[in-house]
C-alpha cells in the first residue's frame, strides 16, 4: 500500500545521493542517483548512537517512502512551490 503525503507545508527536494544499495543490488560503483522528494522527518539510529541518521522522504517519482542517511548525501537543493 503507498502512502500519500500532502505536498501543502512539505519541503520539496532535489536529492543526489549515493546509496549503499540501489534496485536491491550492492552500490559497488559508488554511483549517485538524483530523486524528486517530498521531505517528511528525520529519524535516527539506535545501534550506532545517532540521534539524527538523516531523513524520509516520499520518492514523487514513483510515490515510495525512501531514507537518506546524511553522509550518503552528496547535494540537496530545495525545490519551489508549485503555484496552486
Amino acid at each position: 500500500m503507498k502512502m500519500k503525503l500532502k505536498s501543502s507545508g512539505s519541503t520539496r527536494v532535489l536529492v543526489t545521493y549515493r546509496p549503499a544499495t540501489h534496485n536491491g543490488r550492492k552500490n559497488t560503483n559508488g554511483k549517485a542517483h538524483t530523486y524528486e522528494v517530498l521531505v517528511h522527518g528525520p529519524f535516527e539510529n539506535i545501534a550506532n548512537k545517532e540521534s539524527f541518521a538523516g531523513f524520509s522522504a516520499l520518492h514523487l517519482k514513483d510515490g515510495k517512502w525512501k531514507r537518506f542517511r546524511m553522509n550518503r548525501i552528496v547535494c540537496m537543493v530545495q525545490l519551489e512551490k508549485e503555484a496552486a
